[in-house]
């Protein structure tokens, strides 16, 4: 199986396990070195694609009126040509009466006993007449050949399940708080974004001002608006409770000040170097959030003092420590005692003007067994390596073409594969 263009996990998933917080980009890349080859390793292991997408395959016949898909589960066929001289026109494609898909096994079946094919050409959708099939054999089966069946179908787990009363609902504000409820069903993250999008249009009198996008690659949503004012408030609305934020890939800790119901907007950096003269920092609407970290390193060792009434309280940062406030101010003063101190400081606010959000979680809806066993898999690879042992007996090696040699436990790593293995899709004569 060549190598899949994408990852079953996320680079944040990894390193949560592994506890890291580095965001460095050279250990970024790394990560999805290791997240990429955990990957191969899994899918060819299983034998199959894990993640929802298209595939064009050619299958052989075997006289049956059977035939099953490599991939599955959530299988949809597009086109289905079965041509002994596989010219394969698509004029010559089966209608969807002919033949019946059930998605979960990727079972084909023909069912119309009314398909003809011709001995030296394609199957055709026509009815039986008396006295018309001289040169024409009935085909209720696949004939027996080789390649001669070409199915280009969708399949692969993508699951996003929207359930009534629990994750069916987002709220926004574009001057006024709009709401939308979605309809209980499991979709794809293709057709779950769609769906959202259809939804929020709906609630608006503008023609269609809302795009919702998602990314298969990295698992991400994107809420675009062309109007003015979008603010998302999927975690401090008026139905909190009910949010689709979650099941999209937001994360509250990261984007929203929720314990104190604020609105919220994108991160606005303002870093600087404080003195004891005061920076006083004008965000253009009333905040939400507010983070700093006190870069200040010895000698200095200098506390930060934060302000946010105009400077009348000031609050104490230590040196290397990360403060969050939940406030609303249209002004914030920093200064120090008497030292300089470099500081790193963002903050959210209702200014919901950038027209767009990206979800902070890569969200790819596959079964979480296969997903934490290609966590498990690439911290053993990342582990295994920083410990350079190519010598102790059982361990076995992965090179990369971009140089370097990872080693690793075979056996620990089998048994990781182990624990997936009743996704494993079985072969007979090596189909």
């Amino acid at each position: 199986m060549s190598a899949s263009p994408y990852l079953l996990t996320t680079i944040r998933s990894l390193k949560d396990y592994l506890s890291k917080t580095s965001v460095i980009n050279s250990d970024d890349i790394s990560a999805r070195m290791f997240i990429l080859q955990a990957t191969n390793k899994i899918e060819n292991f299983l034998n199959r694609r894990v993640r929802f997408q298209t595939h064009t395959e050619f299958y052989d016949g075997d006289g049956s009126n059977i035939l099953y898909l490599k991939n599955k589960p959530n299988a949809s066929v597009s086109s289905l040509i079965v041509d002994l001289q596989r010219n394969f026109s698509t004029d010559d494609a089966l209608d969807t009466d002919n033949y019946y898909v059930d998605a979960d096994s990727g079972q084909i079946v023909i069912q119309n006993a009314d398909i003809l094919f011709q001995a030296g050409g394609a199957l055709r959708n026509v009815s039986l007449v008396p006295g018309s099939i001289n040169s024409l054999a009935v085909a209720s089966a696949f004939p027996i050949s080789l390649k001669t069946i070409k199915i280009v179908y969708s399949a692969g787990w993508n699951d996003f399940k929207i359930d009534t009363n629990v994750n069916d609902t987002i709220e926004w504000n574009n001057g006024t708080a709009q709401s939308a409820t979605l309809t209980a069903a499991t979709y794809t993250g293709i057709s779950l974004a769609s769906h959202i999008q259809t939804q929020m249009n709906a609630e608006i009198t503008a023609t269609d001002p809302y795009t919702i996008t998602y990314n298969q690659l990295t698992g991400k949503f994107k809420l675009a608006s062309s109007e003015s004012v979008f603010i998302l408030k999927l975690f401090n609305g008026s139905n909190p409770e009910k949010t689709v934020g979650y099941s999209i890939g937001f994360d509250p800790a990261i984007n929203i000040s929720a314990l104190s119901s604020k609105e919220w907007g994108l991160w606005i950096p303002a870093n600087g170097t404080a003195t004891t003269s005061v920076t006083t920092i004008v965000p253009s609407s009333s905040t939400g959030q507010i983070m700093i970290f006190n870069g200040s390193t010895s000698p200095n060792n200098e506390d930060l003092k934060i302000s946010f009434d105009g400077g009348t309280n000031y609050f104490n940062v230590a040196p290397f420590v990360k403060a969050i406030f939940w406030t609303r101010t249209l002004s914030i003063k920093i200064k120090t005692n008497a030292n300089t101190a470099p500081y790193f400081l963002a903050y959210t606010n209702e200014d919901g003007s950038s027209g767009e959000f990206d979800s902070d979680i890569g969200i790819i809806g596959i079964p979480e067994e296969i997903e934490h066993a290609c966590i498990r898999l690439s911290a053993l690879y990342y582990e295994q390596s920083q410990k350079g042992n190519l010598q102790d007996l059982g361990k076995s090696s992965i090179n990369f073409t971009q140089g370097g040699t990872i080693s690793f436990n075979k056996k620990e790593e089998q048994q990781i594969l182990d624990s997936i293995s009743r996704f494993r899709r079985m072969t007979v004569n090596g189909r």
